[in-house]
């Protein structure tokens, strides 16, 4: 029987999967929970029967999320998307022997196609229900000062996302096509960060020589499963567009995870630093010796990695009809999109290149849009909207 409440979950306002997108088994919200139960049944590999399922509180963009309960073994989360998931990054992560438990175990179940009109159709994905709860919830019940705890258990556990010593076909293929273009650029917009990028490329060679990790593409708090009571990171789900990559890159949204205050604002709480730091500190203590003595050595490379991630993510790309990455544009002025925050991002540096003296930034830099919260969170939903509709960057 479904419970009433279910259909009083909010729905994320920029999702597209929406009634008239569905096939018709599917337009409506109880047709989905029954669905849902029955792939769970065809998932279950332990012959366990579903007893109920509910929507999950917080949806994406391109999905429509609902856990189901099972009589015996773990819950099992049923999601129904517009177009095909690509799982081979979900596999890549899982394929890390101590990072396997931190990653769903996604597979496809079913594809429906409504008979009366076969442009509607649903890709039917099942994994394993990860228990906790999402970062976001936890600290807005909880607090702000738990961040700490939390960031030291999230460096710890991507630590365990190591996959090789070396990264130099990374470099090729995932980085040095998102650099060149700076150095050619007649966009005023991309100017500024042309020197930048000079000196990240003359130094790709030593940046290759660092060890290869599985980088998340979109590391942000609604992404994080942890355990409320503990305080420990449980899970990393929404894998989607992430590859192995050079250690460091991707990591600068540790700015975003120690920085975002969950009561619909975003800002830099009092216990920023002592947050960000905790969370190298998992990095280290989740490494094994010899590495952490090479990420000491090699500090100004992991520092040029960092900022390499934050660099490219600054700006907003998208396919063209030809398959081609292009900058996306604003629809009326022309110009590339670009997040307003990137010098102040860029500005940020690893704890253990600038010591235990120094903040994370230069004295006198603030936080852009200081003292305008509403234009604060107004710009990081902007960012997760862009991300949603044109993919991660350069991942």
């Amino acid at each position: 029987m479904v419970q009433e409440e279910v259909f009083n979950v909010e729905d994320n306002p920029y999702t597209r999967v929406t009634p008239e997108n569905l096939p018709e088994c599917l337009n409506h919200k109880a047709k989905q929970l029954e669905l849902a139960k029955a792939m769970a049944n065809v998932y279950s590999e332990e012959g366990a029967i579903a007893t109920g399922a509910t929507f999950c509180k917080h949806q994406g963009v391109d999905s429509k999320t609902v856990f189901v309960s099972m009589n015996k073994g773990t819950d099992i989360v049923i999601q129904f998307r517009l177009r095909s998931l690509d799982t081979t990054p979900f596999e890549r992560a899982r394929s890390c022997p101590e990072f396997a438990k931190y990653v769903p175990n996604i597979r496809l179940v079913a594809i429906i196609t409504d008979p009366r009109d076969f442009d509607k159709k649903s890709w039917i994905y099942a994994s394993n229900r990860i228990v906790g709860k999402t970062w976001t919830q936890v600290v807005r019940e909880q607090g702000v000062h738990i961040l700490p705890k939390l960031c030291n258990s999230l460096g710890r556990a991507l630590a365990k996302s190591y996959i090789q010593d070396k990264s130099h076909e990374a470099v090729v293929t995932r980085v040095l096509p998102f650099l060149i273009p700076f150095l050619f650029t007649l966009e005023p917009e991309m100017k500024p960060y042309r020197a930048l990028a000079m000196e990240i490329l003359r130094h790709q060679d030593k940046i290759s020589e660092l060890p290869l990790f599985m980088a998340h593409s979109d590391l942000w708090a609604g992404n994080l499963v942890v355990d409320p009571a503990t305080h420990e990171v449980m899970g990393i789900v929404d894998w989607e567009d992430s590859f192995p990559l050079p250690f460091g890159i991707g990591l600068h949204r540790i700015q975003m995870v120690a920085g975002e205050d969950f009561n619909h604002h975003w800002q830099i709480p009092n216990n920023f630093e002592e947050s960000e730091r905790a969370f190298w500190a998992g990095i280290m203590e989740g490494s094994p010796e010899h590495r952490q003595k090479e990420f000491q050595e090699k500090a100004h490379i992991i520092d040029l990695a960092v900022k390499m991630g934050a660099l490219t993510a600054g700006f907003v790309y998208q396919y063209d009809n030809k398959g081609h990455l292009t900058l996306k544009r604003d629809k009326e002025t022309g110009s590339p999109l670009v997040n307003g925050t990137l010098p102040f991002l860029l500005s940020y540096e690893l704890p253990f290149r600038r010591g235990a003296e120094k903040g994370p930034y230069p004295e006198g830099i603030e936080w852009p849009f200081e003292g305008d919260e509403k234009r604060q969170y107004q710009w990081i939903c902007e960012l997760h909207e862009e991300f949603g509709e044109a993919g991660n960057l350069f991942y």
